[in-house]
């Protein structure tokens, strides 16, 4: 009975060197995949809008923004027309403020800055952006509109 005893611990000693190995390898395996995978970025996996599409919201505005500018600056004597805004927008996507800056070259008392500002404000204002997990987002964008 011990020959038998012997020669049935032997082979299992042997199974179990062999399910050792083979659960190193898998592990060695798990983990090199887990090391290889690339690590994601938090905010484009909340699905945050990306850039190209926010410039063609911008884009989408621009006739708007152009006719501002030709009938509050460049049809009033303006040569060069200047604008900078900030627009700051919500989680939901809704233009929560929007500041713009007009600078008009030459100055003649004829043009008034502030309806164009107001002209351009309310422009941005009637954006609608994407959804974010951002609480607000602040946007910059400047234009220049000169008169040949």
């Amino acid at each position: 009975m011990h020959s038998e005893l012997a020669r049935r611990s032997a082979s299992t000693r042997q199974r179990g060197a062999a399910d050792a190995v083979l659960r190193g390898w898998m592990l060695l395996a798990c983990l090199g995949l887990a090391g290889s995978a690339r690590p994601v970025d938090a905010k484009k996996a909340k699905g945050s809008p990306s850039n190209v599409a926010i410039e063609q919201l911008f884009d989408g505005v621009q006739p708007a923004i152009r006719e501002c500018a030709l009938s509050h600056g460049i049809y009033k004597g303006a040569t060069v027309v200047e604008l900078e805004a900030t627009v700051m927008v919500a989680r939901d996507g809704r233009v929560f403020s929007a500041q713009v800056t007009a600078k008009l070259a030459p100055k003649t008392p004829a043009q008034v800055p502030e309806s164009l500002q107001s002209c351009v404000g309310d422009a941005l204002r009637k954006m609608k952006f994407p959804s974010s997990s951002d609480t607000f987002r602040k946007l910059l964008r400047t234009w220049k509109f000169a008169s040949a």
